[in-house]
C-alpha cells in the first residue's frame, strides 16, 4: 500500500459510551480523531487518534521503508497486526506494548501458545487499518479544500471592504475632472 500523508487534522467522529455502576449513571464522551501527518524525520502515520496518541486502527510507514499496519493503543502497536520490513518479509499476529507477542499462523492454533492467532484475523485488521488511514487521507484533503476556499473568500472580502472605503472617501472628496 502506497502511504500518503499531510500534517493535517480534523475531528471525524464522536463516540459516547455510557458506564452504569448501579445507582449513578455516567456518560464520557470520547472523541476519535482521523490524523495524516509526516514526522520530520520522514516518518508517516494515518488512521485513529486519541489524546494525542496512535490509539485504534491505523498505518504508520517509516521513512527506511517499514510499515506497520494496524491496532494501536496508546501510541504503540496493541492487538492484531502486521509489520512489513522493506525487503517484503512480514512479521504479523498479536503485539503486546510495541513487541509481536503471538504470531499469527495458518491453522487455528500456534503449538507453542495455547492462544493461537489465525492470519484471516490479522489480515481483517489490517484491511481495517487502511480504511482509517485512507479516511484519514480523505478528510485531510477536504480539510484543505475548504482551507483555500476560506482564504478566497478571505480575500474577496478584504478587496470589497477597500473598494467601499475608497468609495467612501470618493463621495467625501470628489475628483474633479479638468
Amino acid at each position: 500500500m502506497d502511504c500518503l500523508f499531510s500534517e493535517q487534522s480534523a475531528l471525524v467522529d464522536t463516540v459516547t459510551s455510557g458506564n452504569n455502576n448501579g445507582q449513578v449513571r455516567q456518560w464520557e464522551e470520547i472523541r476519535i480523531i482521523l490524523l495524516w501527518r509526516v514526522d520530520r524525520n520522514g516518518d508517516a502515520y494515518a488512521g485513529e487518534y486519541f489524546a494525542d496518541k496512535m490509539h485504534g486502527y491505523g498505518v504508520y510507514s517509516f521513512a527506511n521503508g517499514h510499515c506497520y499496519e494496524g491496532s494501536w493503543h496508546d501510541g504503540k502497536r496493541q492487538g492484531l497486526g502486521m509489520y512489513t520490513f522493506r525487503s517484503g518479509e512480514t512479521q504479523s499476529g498479536h503485539w503486546q506494548n510495541g513487541v509481536l507477542d503471538i504470531p499469527s499462523t495458518q491453522s487455528a492454533t500456534y503449538p507453542v501458545s495455547p492462544v493461537g492467532v489465525n492470519h484471516s484475523r490479522v489480515l481483517n485488521v489490517v484491511q481495517e487499518a487502511r480504511r482509517a488511514a485512507e479516511k484519514a487521507y480523505d478528510v485531510a484533503k477536504v480539510d484543505e479544500r475548504v482551507n483555500r476556499a476560506v482564504a478566497a473568500a478571505n480575500r474577496a472580502a478584504n478587496a470589497a471592504r477597500v473598494a467601499s472605503v475608497k468609495a467612501v472617501q470618493n463621495q467625501m472628496h470628489p475628483i474633479s475632472i479638468v
